[in-house]
């Protein structure tokens, strides 16, 4: 599990999430042919990545590679002061400071079962637009049950023995979260000419139950960021960041 954040300008144009399909393709056409191959074959892609704008042509890409080959292909093309010219704009983007962080799937778990508390609650924030594709139809609301299982897809695709992958443990989990205050609004991400319908906006999430039970909700829920939530997480949607919340809190 690997992540980065890469502080980057804009030569032309004012830094949208929509960026995040551009920098998917010129990521991908800079990996060694092999990638490139298996990147294409249609099966899940092992990263997520999406573009949170900055001040004037400053902007922060968010990128996040599960497969730990993939992220050894990747990490030498992410350097300060390389020009990635976009055909799209016609200028360049221009990498800055590079801050990257690794964890096991062990080393990511193990702090949610060694923390004193396990958090109850948790506020799940959506920074671009997110969807689900759910009975034919893009979601435009979230759902427990929709969050769940793709986080938990996503987290058994790199640890299939884990107690996550047991399909008691996840409803047990599903049943015993309720989104119990959200601020969400519609909105829709351009991606190749065509406009996928989703929300930005954030829910927060209240587990009940036993400690051990809120402990594995917090270790499926808090996988979002490295993984993003919902459909296209490869093309910058799906964006997003947790953090505990207070009882209590308001805003």
């Amino acid at each position: 599990m690997n992540r980065w954040t890469i502080t980057m300008q804009a030569e032309k144009g004012i830094p949208s999430p929509y960026w995040g399909s551009l920098l998917h393709g010129m990521l991908v056409e800079r990996l060694p042919r092999e990638w490139q191959e298996r990147l294409h074959d249609g099966g899940p892609r092992p990263f997520s990545q999406w573009v949170e704008p900055g001040e004037g042509a400053a902007f922060r890409w968010r990128l996040s590679v599960l497969d730990d080959g993939l992220a050894a292909a990747v990490e030498p093309l992410l350097k300060a002061g390389e020009r990635w010219p976009c055909k799209h704009l016609q200028g360049d983007f221009i990498l800055g400071e590079v801050q990257g962080e690794r964890l096991t799937v062990q080393g990511y778990m193990k702090p949610f079962f060694l923390s004193e508390i396990a958090p109850p609650r948790l506020r799940l924030s959506f920074l671009s637009t997110t969807t689900h594709k759910t009975q034919g139809e893009y979601a435009l609301f979230p759902s427990v049950e929709l969050i769940a299982r793709g986080l938990r897809a996503r987290l058994c695709d790199m640890e299939p023995g884990m107690v996550l992958s047991d399909d008691e443990v996840l409803e047990q989990i599903i049943s015993r979260t309720r989104i119990a205050r959200y601020r969400l609004q519609s909105g829709s991400f351009a991606l190749e000419g065509a406009r996928v319908q989703g929300y930005t906006g954030y829910v927060d999430l209240s587990i009940q139950g036993p400690d051990p039970l809120i402990r594995l909700a917090n270790v499926l829920y808090c996988f979002a960021p490295w993984c993003g939530v919902g459909i296209k997480t490869a093309l910058g949607m799906g964006g997003c960041r947790i953090e505990p919340i207070e009882y209590g809190r308001n805003k």
